[in-house]
């Protein structure tokens, strides 16, 4: 029997060493700048400024093996939060 994180991770098909970027990336949800056009909004990106706090909130939901807590380890998270934020930008301007 799967534990239930294990089993959100078979579901959603995440590699172990991207769930930390995920699960970053998710605790972000309200942390979207958007900019007011004449067509709606034009998503820009993520307020980066708050990954730190966003990071520390959700560090208890990933195993001690796969964090990517320590000052060595952020470019590696921030990298994978990025492609995830591009990959976001792109879906979400794309439904205009």
């Amino acid at each position: 029997m799967l534990t239930e994180r294990a089993q959100l991770q078979a579901e959603a098909r995440v590699w172990p060493e991207h769930w930390h970027a995920v699960q970053v990336f998710l605790g972000m949800a309200t942390q979207w700048q958007a900019v007011a056009t004449g067509f709606g909004f034009v998503w820009t990106g993520l307020r980066l400024e708050a990954v730190p706090a966003v990071e520390r909130g959700v560090r208890h939901l990933v195993p001690r093996e796969l964090r990517l807590h320590r000052p060595r380890q952020w470019p590696v998270l921030f990298d994978q939060l990025r492609c995830l934020e591009a990959k976001a930008i792109e879906a979400r301007n794309r439904s205009h």
